[in-house]
């Protein structure tokens, strides 16, 4: 037989995530994490919860994931929130909210390196001539220098024009 107590903190917690509390029996229900809803868990409570013991997590599914380590993490988390006396699922999945959430960016987060500031000196390779002065106008010519093969062309291109 549940207590009182229990039966309050699950129709809460229903009331708050439905979708995430699916009651199987008296005193055992399936939990997912709001927000994570690929960890399920299966919880029993004993008789003397919560005066005296704490519920018990008897199995933990998450596709991917080390289910032997998230069991041993989440009995952590439950026993750092559980005191006697007091109802402790909805501190536990609120907890369980924000220990997963550091898990999810330890595991996405990975170092990225800095990028690096390039100094780019847009007129490299230009060649600065005398200023051209016209009509009160002073014009600065910059220009590239040409290879060869492009003068050569252009030689044999105006002779070919003069003749």
């Amino acid at each position: 037989m549940v207590s009182d107590d229990f039966k309050d903190e699950l129709s809460a917690i229903e009331a708050i995530y439905p979708e995430c509390v699916t009651q199987l029996n008296e005193g055992l229900i399936e939990l997912k994490i709001p927000g994570h809803e690929e960890f399920k868990l299966r919880v029993t409570f004993p008789e003397t919860y919560p005066e005296s013991e704490m519920p018990h997590i008897l199995q933990v599914q998450a596709k991917g994931h080390d289910e032997q380590y998230l069991q041993t993490l989440f009995e952590e988390v439950l026993a750092s929130v559980y005191v006697p006396g007091n109802v402790c699922v909805f501190d536990f999945l609120t907890e369980m909210e924000g220990v997963l959430y550091v898990e999810d960016e330890s595991e996405t987060s990975t170092p990225q390196p800095e990028p690096q500031a390039q100094n780019i000196d847009p007129l490299e390779g230009w060649t600065m001539s005398d200023p051209v002065i016209d009509r009160a106008s002073t014009l600065p010519v910059a220009f590239l220098p040409q290879s060869g093969e492009h003068k050569t062309a252009i030689v044999k291109t105006d002779r070919d024009r003069i003749h």
